[in-house]
């Protein structure tokens, strides 16, 4: 009898886990039905167009992002900039300081 209630216990939890996971995603696409769509063209950065600096494979912001702590920097697979010019800042960035002090 022990071994039958172990089994049905782990059946349950299995079933369980199962029907959580299928709810989840059934959830992030009702509620969230652009992500369904989304795909990523970038997958060095996860088209965020910024890595971490030390690590130039992984993304700097987003689920995947790298947690070493170091600074940002391009995506040297797609935010490239011309000669001469600067990189797109990421959505929400302020400059706090440049080459001519400090901004407010």
């Amino acid at each position: 009898m022990g071994d039958d209630l172990h089994g049905f216990v782990a059946e349950t939890r299995v079933r369980t886990f199962v029907d959580a996971v299928q709810w989840l995603a059934n959830a992030a696409v009702t509620h969230y039905p652009e992500s369904a769509a989304m795909t990523i063209s970038c997958t060095t950065c996860d088209d965020t167009g910024w890595v971490c600096e030390n690590h130039l494979d992984r993304p700097w912001d987003g689920p995947r992002a790298c947690s070493c702590g170091g600074a940002g920097a391009p995506c040297p697979a797609c935010n490239v900039p011309a000669e001469g010019e600067a990189a797109p800042m990421p959505e929400g960035f302020r400059v706090e300081i440049d080459k001519d002090g400090w901004r407010h």
